[in-house]
């Protein structure tokens, strides 16, 4: 999920009208319990936008105390099989659940349709934990460990394995699981106060990432339900958008470094790893070799270019490779899923830039 136009949840209700009508007789608990179960299905991976959005919808539209049955189920994934969400839907690529490791051990993660979910993640923990020694990244570690143990425990009760395939055909209809089968799925995405407890956390423990009461407002992929995915019923909550905590760790993470004036020393840390990853473990799989370009033109300056390298790979090609780092302050503004633009506002400079590199490696 990368796109920068999702529509409005506002606007989203206007088109489907029929189905907001329909949810408001309906317990939000209730609801959003059975449509975060289905969410924990590897089989409807496929299906993830329109689960999510129907999530967001319920948890903005339910008002009422009836319990859905399977076949109302059936019939809002339908309605909502009409319009923007099963439009968006991509086959899938990638895994159901990943994983990522903290000093705590492994944790699983629900991948949903992120761009490599784990991986940006595993990045972020990993620049993280340059700063173990200094008590203000331990207690960030601290509050992300136990939403990755929610996480963690979510996927243990599922019984989906590390690295499970996600599946399921796009713009198709569910075959929604039985009654039954989505009594206990609704019952394992539900944490009580004492279940927190018995796993070493409590709801304050989570407050930053619990949403209260009120609606969720944004749009589909940048909403405040995706940002607090966690919704708050009483002495407990439900992880009502599973797929969403990788993103809110990475969001939470970038404003405490905001709040606590740590950008700058943490950007150094994230930059050298992923500096090296690139040019280290990238090249290398490429099976390239570094060469050296004499008068290799400088980067250009005030450009999100910060490295570049140069490297032959067959007979006679050559690389010419660049690292751009995105700004925590960036991503603080643009959300998850704002994309880093090149050819805007340094575009020229950088087209100008490639092309005196390539022809002072002819000469």
């Amino acid at each position: 999920m990368g796109s920068t136009d999702t529509p409005e949840l506002d606007e989203l209700e206007r088109q489907y009208a029929t189905l907001v009508s329909s949810l408001k007789d309906f317990s939000r608990e209730k609801t959003m319990a059975v449509i975060a179960a289905l969410l924990t299905y590897p089989a409807f991976h496929a299906n993830t936008i329109r689960l999510e959005t129907l999530q967001q919808l319920a948890q903005r539209n339910c008002k009422g105390t009836n319990k859905p049955t399977r076949h109302r189920m059936v019939q809002w994934f339908e309605a909502i099989g009409s319009g923007w969400a099963a439009a968006m839907e991509d086959p899938v690529e990638d895994v159901f659940i990943s994983n990522v490791v903290t000093n705590i051990g492994n944790s699983r993660i629900f991948e949903g349709i992120w761009e490599a979910n784990d991986f940006w993640l595993q990045q972020s923990l990993d620049a993280l934990r340059a700063f173990r020694r200094e008590q203000w990244a331990e207690d960030i570690f601290r509050k992300i460990n136990d939403l990755l143990a929610i996480s963690e425990e979510l996927a243990r009760r599922c019984a989906i394995p590390r690295f499970t395939m996600g599946g399921g055909l796009t713009r198709t209809d569910l075959d929604i699981p039985t009654e039954g089968e989505l009594e206990i799925r609704s019952a394992h995405v539900h944490f009580s106060a004492w279940k927190l407890a018995a796993m070493g956390t409590s709801l304050d423990a989570v407050q930053e990432f619990l949403h209260d009461e009120s609606p969720a407002l944004g749009t589909e992929s940048n909403s405040t339900l995706q940002r607090r995915p966690l919704q708050r019923f009483g002495d407990g909550l439900l992880v009502a958008l599973p797929a969403a905590i990788s993103p809110t760790i990475r969001l939470y993470l970038v404003e405490q470094l905001i709040r606590l004036g740590k950008v700058d020393e943490y950007e150094t840390a994230l930059y050298t790893r992923q500096i090296n990853h690139l040019f280290v473990n990238g090249l290398q799989s490429l099976r390239t070799e570094r060469f050296s370009i004499p008068e290799l033109p400088p980067l250009p300056r005030n450009n999100p270019a910060k490295v570049q390298e140069t490297a032959k790979f067959d007979d006679g090609k050559f690389a010419h490779v660049i690292f751009f780092g995105h700004s925590i302050l960036d991503l603080s503004k643009d959300g998850i899923t704002g994309v880093l633009d090149l050819l805007g506002e340094h575009g020229d400079a950088i087209v100008k830039h490639t092309q005196r590199v390539a022809t002072t490696a002819v000469a």
